[in-house]
């Protein structure tokens, strides 16, 4: 683990979106309490999609920025999705919500590198 960071291990095995919308919210509630960036453990989400529960493939799916920043003197919304609000949340929150999007939910390049080999075998 990086000095200086706190770490976070999500849990949730559900549907993908469960599992970004609960680790979200607990990468939130972190900075919140602390004003840092967390450290995430994704292996025991995502349980649906693994041959194995040892196997961890968020770095399948996404790639982390450590070098995105950000500062709130304020605490940023948190409770993602609760209560199927995400039209208010896009609306309102988006611009505080990006930077952790940004940071942990940055789309790999192997899933860039599959999108496009679709998109050339679908013409």
């Amino acid at each position: 683990m990086k000095e200086g960071f706190d770490l976070i291990t999500t849990h949730n095995g559900h549907g993908f979106f469960s599992c970004i919308t609960v680790t979200m919210n607990q990468i939130i509630e972190h900075y919140n309490r602390t004003k840092k960036f967390p450290v995430v453990d994704f292996s025991e989400c995502f349980s649906l999609y693994k041959d194995s529960k040892d196997d961890d493939i968020y770095n399948m799916i996404f790639e982390e920025d450590p070098s995105v920043q950000f500062c709130s003197e304020g605490d940023v919304a948190a409770n993602l999705g609760i209560g199927g609000n995400y039209e208010k949340i896009l609306k309102d929150d988006i611009d505080n919500l990006t930077p952790f999007i940004d940071r942990y939910f940055r789309v790999s390049r192997l899933i860039k590198k599959r999108s496009e080999s679709w998109k050339r075998n679908i013409k």
